[in-house]
């Protein structure tokens, strides 16, 4: 006698046992129907027999046979030999809400945003610690993260956003190395930003925060900076080219920027950048005050684009330890206007067109004696000698160049009034033949 109960199909025999002949009933193969009826039944989650949870070699009397019962699948339970077992806390939830972990893991690690050691690098965001809690961060709306430039005080980083695909610039600033004072510069820069919505200046998208960075989005300007198209150029600019690219957009920017009493105050090719359509645009406005708000009486910028009255002016820490603690007011320094910014466009022109920078010295002091020494000295406008030398300055840029470097601020002339100089009207093609219109 078998040692299984009578009439159930073995579905596992054992080689040590002698096996019956299946009875030839019409139906080939004897145990495939069992099997099947198995596959199916487990397939679908129904509930094994206690029976068939015990082992084989044991023996079940017929008393003791009870009929199987059906159990439908719920989702919420998980089967087991001896009965049904609940599912722990939030197992099943998470079966339902499962989801495919994105190219960018945002839901490993501590910090917000790993910047890599250099331009370059590319980038991961693997900041949360639960894969339910990441819609809600800063950065959770961008991805595709690549550093392109390390600043002073920031981090620039190309990013895609996410649901539309548009490519912006991310200014990162790590919370950890930003004092009280460069804090209020990035609140001010995002305040100018705002104000600022128009043609000639960077689009400002928002500006996040989390407990490790503060980050400003823009939209990315796809077309490189100035000093990129001054490369690709062989090092400068033909007079057309640079009229065309470079001097009527940057003038117009500027009448538009001072117009609403803002002085940008670190003018250079860096900060000049261009969109795919080669439209030029200001950015980096760490450096920006607004007249009236904020006084103009500190050394702001990059020295080689520095005015000659900025030059005189004490640096930032010079004002807080020299002048503030022997009970001086910044209010109460000479200050300077706008017209810094028109001596720092001259310098970026002469530099477009030559490729060499006019005025070159390692200290503020240096500086200015250089710059005296190139306006004042027997040579009269000795700076546009550097120009007059190549032989390709129309006589309408050198006006345009002489108005513009002069020591006394108050004989430069406006953003405002540089929009009708004929310069600005050059027209020609990039082999030099040029006419005014």
């Amino acid at each position: 006698m078998p040692p299984w109960p009578r009439g159930e199909a073995r579905l596992f025999p054992d080689a040590s046992v002698p096996q019956a002949q299946p009875k030839h009933t019409g139906t080939p193969g004897g145990a495939a129907p069992a099997k099947m009826m198995l596959f199916w039944l487990r397939f679908f989650g129904y509930r094994r027999s206690a029976r068939l949870g015990r082992g084989y070699h044991e023996d079940v009397g017929a008393a003791s046979y009870k009929p199987r019962k059906s159990i439908m699948y719920d989702p919420e339970t998980l089967y087991c030999d001896d009965g049904l077992a609940p599912l722990e806390d939030g197992i099943a939830a998470a079966r339902r809400q499962s989801h495919r972990r994105p190219a960018i893991d945002l839901e490993r690690g501590t910090r917000s945003l790993d910047l890599g050691p250099g331009p370059g690098v590319r980038m991961s965001v693997d900041s949360l610690s639960s894969r339910q809690s990441y819609m809600a961060t800063p950065m959770s709306s961008y991805m595709n993260f690549y550093t392109i430039h390390r600043g002073r005080h920031a981090k620039i980083v190309r990013a895609t956003q996410k649901y539309t695909g548009a490519r912006v610039a991310l200014k990162v600033f790590d919370k950890s190395n930003l004092t009280a004072g460069q804090r209020e510069d990035i609140v001010k820069e995002v305040q100018i930003l705002r104000l600022l919505k128009g043609d000639g200046i960077v689009d400002f998208d928002k500006k996040l925060e989390d407990d490790c960075t503060v980050t400003v989005a823009l939209k990315e300007c796809t077309g490189g900076t100035l000093m990129n198209r001054l490369a690709m150029s062989g090092g400068r600019m033909v007079e057309e080219a640079c009229v065309r690219h470079v001097v009527k957009p940057l003038v117009a920017a500027l009448a538009m920027l001072h117009s609403k009493k803002i002085v940008h105050r670190d003018l250079k090719p860096e900060h000049l950048l261009y969109d795919e359509h080669s439209r030029l645009h200001l950015v980096d406005f760490h450096s920006a005050a607004i007249i009236g708000k904020i006084p103009l009486t500190g050394r702001e910028g990059t020295m080689a684009y520095m005015a000659p009255e900025v030059l005189t002016k004490p640096t930032p820490d010079e004002i807080f330890h020299d002048v503030l603690s022997n009970g001086i007011s910044d209010s109460d320094l000479p200050s300077y206007d706008e017209k810094v910014d028109i001596w720092s466009m001259g310098v970026i022109i002469v530099e477009a067109l030559t490729g060499r920078q006019p005025f070159v010295a390692d200290t503020a002091e240096a500086m200015l004696r250089a710059q005296q020494q190139e306006l004042q000295g027997s040579r009269f406008g000795g700076v546009l000698d550097l120009v007059r030398d190549q032989e390709f300055l129309s006589l309408e840029g050198q006006d345009f160049l002489s108005s513009i470097f002069r020591l006394n601020p108050g004989e430069r002339p406006s953003a405002a009034s540089l929009l009708s100089h004929p310069w600005l009207e050059l027209l020609g093609s990039d082999d030099g033949d040029y006419q005014m219109a």
